[in-house]
């Protein structure tokens, strides 16, 4: 057997199901496994868990925005957005595979640079970099050995919008900093602290040298750089008098609207724009120029359209009216304009009575009945066996039109020629068809 003549594979509904299910159940399986490491992330002594159960318990509304809907700028006084990636510009800076690489691990929740730095321009935000590797979240122990390289946590900060400078840890053991907010005296606390240096942001926590806070810009925006996380985070907010220092310090960034922690690597807060509301006065643009014009040039199609009906046609005639015998009423009518255009013909008349009893008594007989007999007749002889009173009123108003005087009016005409019709169409509806008059003739 040729190619040619096999028929072409098809592929099995069944199994494209089957196909198509399977790749729902991996990524609802790849989603659910990422939901799941964020919250365990956000949980860890390296999360913000701990933050938004403090900010809460201080009267600010805090919420950990996970995605799933999108979120107005109106209703966010600040974001705060944690970094757990040790490169922006790479979506996996490595690719552990054993048991002490997984803890090595620097990138624990991948985000893109332009998803960062288009967040900054939407909402008000809080940028914390990166400092702590896998291992202290899995094991719960700070080590230095934990840290993530200085040069990597300096790529993320030159990646931030328009910051520059270089990251400083002047200390490889815990030290409890004093920092001037507001007027007034906190110690910070921090192990292993990393500050950032001439990043080119206005310091609010520190020193240009020494930075731990400060207020940057980017194209017409400004945001806010923590260089180092264990300010807020759950391992940090136990230290010193970071607790404190950060409730005020987020209830003034953020004013009198809520906290959110984005914990997200795509835009959920977009610039809010209120849908334009219509109303009746713009129904008249369809009324104005150009389609004013189309509008008049309907309206005189119609009028046209209408005058040559009316001109051709006359107004419009409803041959019954759904009114009794009006049947019966056009065709005297009719019958009346035949008279008028031969002029009283009384060949024309005569014609037209032997017709209609020749139609009533083929209606009445059927196949039975002699083509041969005079109509007129023949009719009042059927008619005779069932009801004489009715024969002898058909033949009366037979005769009458049959009558040779000529000096007749129209009307009594038409009177006489209506007494007949009457008296065909009660025959017909007391005789009925040739189905039932069949019995008359043969009796």
């Amino acid at each position: 057997m040729s190619d040619a003549s096999k028929k072409p594979a098809h592929a099995d509904p069944a199994s494209l199901l089957a196909i198509a299910i399977g790749a729902l159940v991996i990524a609802g399986i790849v989603y659910l496994s990422a939901q799941a490491r964020q919250a365990s992330l956000h949980r860890s002594q390296v999360g913000f868990a701990g933050l938004e159960n403090w900010l809460d318990g201080n009267d600010i509304e805090t919420l950990t925005f996970t995605g799933g809907g999108a979120l107005r700028p109106d209703d966010i006084g600040l974001r705060i957005l944690p970094l757990f990636d040790a490169d922006l510009l790479s979506w996996d800076d490595d690719d552990p595979k054993t048991g002490a690489e997984i803890l090595q691990q620097k990138t624990e929740f991948n985000i893109v640079r332009r998803i960062v730095n288009e967040k900054l321009t939407v909402a008000p935000t809080l940028v914390i970099l990166p400092k702590w590797r896998r291992a202290v979240r899995t094991k719960g122990i700070a080590h230095p050995a934990f840290l993530i390289p200085r040069d990597d946590v300096e790529r993320v900060q030159k990646q931030i919008a328009n910051v520059t400078g270089s990251l400083v840890r002047p200390s490889d053991t815990y030290a409890e900093t004093s920092v001037v907010y507001d007027g007034k005296s906190f110690d910070v606390g921090l192990y292993q602290p990393q500050f950032t240096k001439q990043s080119g942001c206005q310091p609010i926590l520190g020193e240009d040298n020494a930075m731990l806070l400060g207020k940057c810009e980017y194209e017409d925006s400004e945001f806010w750089l923590l260089s180092d996380p264990d300010l807020l985070n759950a391992h940090g907010l136990k230290l010193g008098e970071n607790a404190r220092l950060a409730r005020q310090v987020v209830a003034d960034l953020a004013g009198d609207s809520r906290v959110i922690i984005d914990l997200t690597s795509a835009i959920f807060i977009t610039e809010y724009t209120e849908p334009k509301r219509r109303s009746w006065s713009e129904l008249g643009r369809f009324f104005a120029f150009p389609f004013s014009t189309i509008w008049i040039g309907f309206a005189l199609l119609s009028a046209l359209f209408l005058w040559r009906a009316w001109v051709r046609y006359g107004p419009i005639i409803r041959l019954f009216e759904d009114q009794p015998r009006a049947s019966k009423t056009n065709s005297i009518d009719a019958t009346a304009r035949l008279l008028r255009l031969s002029g009283h013909d009384r060949e024309l008349l005569q014609s037209h009575i032997a017709a209609r009893c020749r139609i009533l008594a083929t209606d009445l007989l059927g196949p039975h009945r002699n083509p041969g007999t005079e109509p007129v007749g023949e009719l009042v002889r059927i008619v005779a066996r069932k009801s004489p009173e009715l024969s002898q009123k058909l033949t009366r108003a037979s005769s009458a039109l049959q009558n040779e005087n000529t000096d007749l009016s129209e009307a009594e005409l038409l009177r006489r020629l209506d007494e007949f019709e009457t008296l065909c169409e009660r025959i017909l509806h007391e005789f009925g068809r040739s189905s039932d008059a069949r019995s008359i003739h043969q009796g």
